[in-house]
């Protein structure tokens, strides 16, 4: 249960520092092209990626102890593959930018 509340708060954490990338296109203007399509899809997945990644954990993790398994390790897992993908979109948000 511990690790499913450190899950939860990562993605909280990250969900946030997503929907502060927007300050990324303060640099945007007449001196800098920027693709702002691009940049406002991955600024969107990261904000979606954690919260998204944590729901499913969360699910994933209660079928498993529901069926009597050992879920230790799914909310572990869960939290890397949502970290990756906030990492991802976060990378291309920025290719975006100028």
């Amino acid at each position: 249960m511990l690790l499913l509340v450190g899950s939860g708060v990562i993605a909280a954490g990250l969900a946030f520092m997503g929907l502060m990338l927007i300050f990324g296109t303060d640099s945007c203007g007449a001196s800098t092209d920027c693709d702002l399509d691009r940049f406002t899809t991955g600024w969107l997945l990261t904000m979606a990626a954690p919260i998204v990644g944590f729901v499913l954990t969360l699910i994933a993790t209660i079928v498993q102890l529901v069926r009597g398994r050992r879920a230790f390790w799914v909310p572990l897992a869960g939290t890397g593959l949502f970290v990756a993908a906030f990492a991802g979109a976060a990378a291309f948000a920025f290719s975006g930018l100028g």
